[in-house]
């Protein structure tokens, strides 16, 4: 029995939904099973879908997001082969979270080069992330610490859904919201319901007490609109029409989810007392002393302690600006293979509309670690090969009206 057309695009899709809800809802664990099982899923699911392309060769595009995952692995095995690490195990677990990066953006390309596929995984990816928004507006509400009221996490507060940490949700959620407005904005009169899932996320964020998130948020509110506007998708005039009830929207949403606590996290407010900032002098100076090759990846947390210079009597496990600590950890070359990665990313993102999260949350590692947290930054590198998937399905559509539109040769114009 032959295997019909596109069977590996579903299998594929299929795959991604499951390891990454599953990553997802097991983010709360602290024990290594659940980040090993996510993990194995995504390699295992990525080699059996490349025995297959060695027996059945179907096509990908967007393959440039795998180039410079793979190349962070390989500078992990770099280091770990010529002791450029200081604890070489950590740099191990390192090289493992990266090569399973990569099989998971490799599974999710397979999966969006089919155009119905990645359309049916648009909508998943939505409305899947609305209904996590609203399980951790209703659980940080009345959940007392426990992941989806069922589970001790270890946490008395900042528990919302299976994210344990405000500004980690915080991240997720600008993940998610520019397609939610773009879907509200330039579809027609039926997709205005997409603006509810964006209130849904304003208005966990702002119940997290996330003030950097609330700021991303409304940001990206008037850069969608901006541009939008800007490629004609809407007029001025309706911009400014749905401008104000999409506002209007996000501050009731925003005041039943209750303003108490961002205001008091704003009014509070002392940057001098914000111990991120020592964190990442301490931080540039371990940079300067490794700029070449690092002290290895994943060891910032070990290599840290002697460039501290206070002691707040708990440990500092990352540097709280994702940019300075792959300086630190992986050197010049670390630092150049995100570069690579993100910067490729920026202008396709921003050309989408839609992906333009993946710019924000990208703004806000410089002053947090967005992209420390395995299935969560999964989640971006999934979005980032979901991206690359409708680039290169727009080009095949030009590249065939350009066919089109060519005459024969030796007809007239």
């Amino acid at each position: 029995m032959t295997a019909k057309p596109g069977f590996e695009a579903k299998a594929a899709a299929w795959g991604v939904c499951l390891l990454l809800g599953f990553g997802l809802a097991t983010l709360w664990v602290r024990e290594r099973w659940a980040v090993a099982a996510f993990q194995s899923g995504f390699m295992a699911l990525g080699l059996g879908l490349l025995v297959w392309r060695v027996a059945r060769p179907f096509p990908i595009s967007g393959g440039w997001v795998l180039l410079p995952l793979a190349g962070l692995a390989g500078w992990a095995g770099v280091q770990i082969a010529l002791g450029w690490t200081v604890h070489q195990f950590t740099t191990l677990d390192a090289m493992t979270e990266y090569a399973a990066h990569c099989a998971a953006a490799a599974v999710m390309l397979v999966a969006v080069s089919r155009t119905g596929i990645r359309q049916r995984l648009v909508s998943v990816w939505l409305w899947g992330s609305t209904l996590i928004a609203a399980q951790a507006l209703l659980q940080v509400m009345t959940g007392e610490g426990r992941a989806f009221w069922l589970f001790e996490t270890g946490y008395g507060n900042e528990v919302l859904g299976p994210f344990v940490y405000k500004n980690k949700f915080a991240q997720f959620a600008e993940l998610v919201m520019p397609l939610a407005l773009y879907r509200g904005l330039a579809g027609g009169v039926k997709s205005r319901v997409a603006l509810v899932p964006a209130a849904v996320m304003f208005s966990a964020v702002v119940a997290s007490g996330s003030r950097s998130g609330v700021i991303l948020l409304i940001l990206e509110l008037f850069a969608v609109l901006a541009v939008c506007w800007r490629r004609g998708l809407i007029g001025g005039r309706r911009a400014g029409w749905i401008a104000a009830p999409a506002a209007g929207l996000f501050v009731l949403w925003g005041t039943l989810a209750g303003w108490d606590l961002l205001f008091e996290r704003l009014l509070t407010l002392d940057p001098l007392s914000d111990y991120r900032w020592p964190v990442m002098a301490s931080s540039l100076q371990m940079a300067r002393d490794h700029i070449w090759f690092g002290t290895g990846m994943g060891t910032w947390p070990l290599a840290y302690p002697a460039y501290a210079t206070f002691d707040i009597g708990v440990v500092v496990n990352q540097a709280h600006c994702d940019w300075l600590q792959w300086l630190g950890e992986g050197g010049i070359v670390m630092l150049g293979l995100k570069t690579w990665l993100l910067g490729g990313l920026a202008w396709r993102a921003w050309g989408s509309v839609w992906g333009m999260g993946l710019l924000f949350v990208m703004a806000h590692a410089a002053v947090d670690y967005p992209f420390h947290q395995l299935p969560a930054f999964t989640a971006f590198v999934i979005l980032t090969a979901m991206l690359a998937g409708a680039e290169a399905d727009e080009s095949r559509r030009r590249a065939g009206r350009e066919r089109l539109d060519t005459p024969a040769r030796g007809s007239a114009q």
